[in-house]
């Protein structure tokens, strides 16, 4: 009968355990799965038997290594009359060892189809901005720099299509010198003008350097996601009333990530 089958290998179960106790050996429990996590998140009501999203839901970063820059400039579309600034903001970044506990949130619970998630490390946060004059050839009427510790970085998941797309942060952090106010203070006219890719969703699908990746791919217990490249963007120069009509911001970001990725659920 299959109701004394179950009762006979939990049995045996029991007993191989007790005797591996008293053995002193351990019992190897095998780690958890993405999948695993997924397959019991599409039970929950808001996934709606989404696979992909009860995935994205299940993702944690558990390494990151990240060297990124953004390059900015505004000197191409503003008139030659008129002063133009460029820079660039590069970050290297290696989360610690001893970063132990669960990631540091930056928005995730609140991105449905997302997830932005931080590991504290160390590293090195490096911004430079110009004013540049070019009615007499090219004159730097003003120039700034500022190189502070970087204590943490994120990774973002995102729904995208039918994959989801990993990808690490180029931003000041949180737990810097500066704290939570980081961006502001650095994306002030007179300090870096622009200081990295801004947080939320929308930048983790749009502009965030990373790659797409299966939800098969994604379903391991431990999934390392490698990837290098760069891509330029523009987008209007703000506050709009500050510039000139069609004044635009020229990015190019270049990246090389290595992200190591768990799934959120953990044995007891």
């Amino acid at each position: 009968m299959p109701g004394r089958t179950k009762a006979a290998v939990g049995i045996v179960a029991a007993i191989v355990a007790a005797a591996a106790a008293a053995a002193g050996q351990a019992l190897v429990v095998a780690p958890p799965t993405v999948a695993e996590c997924a397959r019991l998140q599409l039970k929950a009501t808001p996934f709606q038997g989404s696979r992909l999203a009860a995935t994205v839901f299940c993702l944690r970063p558990a390494s990151i290594r990240t060297t990124a820059s953004v390059s900015w400039t505004t000197c191409p579309t503003t008139p030659a009359e008129e002063p133009c600034a460029e820079g660039v903001v590069r970050v290297s970044f290696r989360s610690g060892t001893g970063s132990s506990g669960d990631p540091d949130s930056w928005g995730g619970e609140n991105f449905p189809g997302a997830g932005l998630f931080a590991l504290l490390g160390t590293g090195v946060y490096r911004c430079e901005a110009r004013d540049i004059d070019r009615q007499i050839g090219r004159t730097v009427i003003r120039s700034y720099s500022k190189t502070l510790p970087l204590r943490d970085q994120a990774v973002g998941f995102a729904a995208v299509g039918k994959a989801v797309k990993v990808a690490t942060s180029i931003h000041p952090g949180f737990r810097g010198p500066f704290g939570e106010n980081a961006s502001v203070r650095l994306g002030q006219a007179d300090t870096c003008q622009l200081p990295g890719l801004p947080v939320g969703a929308d930048p983790v699908r749009a502009v965030w350097p990373g790659k797409s990746v299966s939800v098969a791919s994604l379903g391991g217990a431990s999934i390392r996601v490698v990837n290098a490249g760069s891509f330029a963007r523009s987008f209007p120069a703000r506050p709009p009333e500050d510039y000139s009509p069609g004044v635009k911001v020229q990015e190019t970001v270049q990246w090389s990530n290595s992200i190591v990725v768990v799934p959120a659920l953990k044995r007891s």
